[in-house]
């Protein structure tokens, strides 16, 4: 079982600003989201895997990231019937660069685009920046995580980012590329893998409505 989040909203999130090995620092709604991701994965973990593990928590190495799983880990280990955990931060778990266009506008950059390419959304902008590292090589680092996770015996919490997440998902899921890279990429929820399914589990922000 994997457990798989993205990191919470960031300020470049917020602006519109593409990240991939850029970095910035998450707002106070991506830290309420991270908070809440960590009580919502309690709660499911609570049921099917009593305290107290440990469980491996690994982590992206960008600073959103290790961020949001530091406030995860904070509401995992709460109390005395929390979760041990043990961190590792995991290179092939980072967002897919986006080159020349990282630390941009995204909607900027489609402007600038020839006309026929104004349809396009950040997810098409990330597969197709100059000096990016594109679908290939995104793929392949993520598949080779994920054939060393395929039997894993304890639940694994993972942080990771909006497009590696999704091609995380994919692959597990056995989706070709168009399928993959339709799928959502939430900051209010996490997916867990598991069985051969990805389920969507919401999560609740405090103060928000049920």
């Amino acid at each position: 079982m994997i457990l798989l989040f993205r990191h919470g909203q960031t300020l470049w999130n917020q602006s519109f600003r593409m990240q991939g090995a850029g970095d910035s620092a998450l707002t106070d709604l991506g830290k309420a989201q991270a908070r809440a991701m960590g009580v919502a994965a309690r709660a499911f973990l609570a049921s099917r895997y009593p305290a107290p593990g440990p469980l491996p928590l690994q982590i992206s190495p960008l600073g959103r990231t290790r961020q949001t799983a530091a406030l995860i880990a904070e509401e995992l280990m709460r109390g005395p019937s929390g979760y041990a955990l043990s961190h590792r931060n995991e290179p092939r778990l980072k967002e897919m660069t986006a080159g020349a266009w990282e630390g941009q506008d995204w909607r900027q950059v489609r402007a600038n685009l020839p006309p026929d390419q104004h349809h396009l959304d950040v997810i098409d902008i990330f597969r197709t920046a100059p000096g990016g590292e594109g679908d290939a090589a995104a793929i392949a680092r993520l598949d080779l995580w994920l054939d060393d996770h395929a039997e894993v015996t304890v639940p694994h919490i993972v942080v990771s980012h909006g497009i590696s997440g999704m091609i995380l998902r994919g692959l597990y899921l056995g989706l070709d590329d168009d399928a993959m890279f339709t799928q959502d990429r939430p900051q209010d929820a996490f997916y867990v893998l598991s069985k051969g399914q990805a389920l969507r589990v919401p999560v609740a922000l405090e103060g928000s409505a049920a």
